[in-house]
């Protein structure tokens, strides 16, 4: 437990300065956790213990979806959005630390005992209203017209509160709300989807990279499917505003 609040700790600063720090650092960035991922995951193809054809259907598939997840967060953050590449990580992290110690402190019925043992119905739910309680007010600040330098740190807070209770009218609220909970319901099917595949393969971390979580990539296994959701929505809307300006 300790080795992985210390890690986090550790993490957290390091990317928001990453992300906060331009575009091309951005992208440096995201290149790297692309390479890292790809190279836990054909590793892990590697040493599992199946026919070579198979080792190889494996790796393409998996280096797909790595390329596609990676792909897709940095169309998210795509120029200078990257709070709303900030907003994924955060609510993501938000359903992964939910769902842990409200399964750990709650347990009852298995979610998928065949995939994840140690998943819990009661955890799911905890993961989703943590999502929601962190998820709500990073989109409000998101569309605030707001930079998170301006003003002094009790302001944006203010401004915050004040978007919630009096400027967002309650019907977009409900529609926010529906959005966290259908963003930690993807990040849980993405963590069970690597969940299952560890299972065919036989491996129980992608590597021992970050002390108490394992590999890279057992970490971001729900940010990536959450980053394919996003960055396909986004790229689609983005592709019918092209298509019905130039007509």
């Amino acid at each position: 437990m300790l080795k992985r609040v210390i890690s986090a700790s550790v993490m957290f600063p390091v990317v928001l300065l990453l992300l906060w720090s331009g575009s091309i650092y951005r992208n440096l960035f995201i290149l790297c956790i692309t390479a890292i991922l790809l190279g836990e995951w054909n590793y892990v193809c590697y040493q599992a213990a199946r026919p070579s054809t198979q080792k190889w259907i494996w790796a393409t598939a998996g280096s797909a979806y790595i390329v596609l997840g990676c792909s897709g967060f940095w169309f998210v953050g795509k120029g200078t959005n990257w709070l709303w590449q900030l907003y994924l990580i955060c609510t993501v992290a938000a359903s992964d630390t939910g769902a842990y110690f409200v399964g750990k402190f709650f347990q009852g019925p298995k979610l998928a005992p065949s995939i994840s043992p140690n998943k819990t119905w009661s955890g799911s739910v905890g993961g989703i209203v943590c999502t929601i309680l962190v998820g709500l007010p990073l989109f409000l600040f998101n569309l605030l017209p707001l930079k998170i330098t301006s003003g002094p740190f009790a302001d944006v807070f203010f401004c915050i509160v004040r978007g919630i209770f009096w400027e967002a009218p309650w019907w977009f609220l409900i529609q926010i709300i529906f959005l966290q909970i259908s963003l930690s319901i993807t990040a849980q099917i993405g963590d069970l989807m690597e969940s299952w595949v560890k299972r065919r393969l036989d491996v129980k971390d992608t590597s021992q990279l970050i002390p108490g979580h394992g590999g890279l990539l057992d970490r971001v296994d729900g940010l990536l499917l959450v980053s394919i959701i996003a960055g396909g929505l986004l790229g689609t809307g983005y592709f019918l505003h092209l298509l019905y300006s130039h007509t």
